[in-house]
């Protein structure tokens, strides 16, 4: 089964920050972290959604 995966606005903007972050405290750390969400929004364990929407 195929999941579309939506990130809020809100998310979006606090990952956003996050990056900021990151990458404040060590140069390329901050794409390093995206990396990784990118990595987990597709790797999820779609059971534990019980068929609700899932957000990151």
């Amino acid at each position: 089964m195929i999941y579309k995966i939506k990130i809020s606005e809100e998310a979006a903007l606090d990952l956003d920050e996050a990056y900021q972050w990151y990458e404040s405290q060590i140069s390329q750390l901050g794409s390093e972290f995206i990396r990784v969400v990118d990595k987990k929004k597709f790797n999820f364990d779609s059971t534990k959604s019980f068929g609700l929407p899932y957000y990151l």
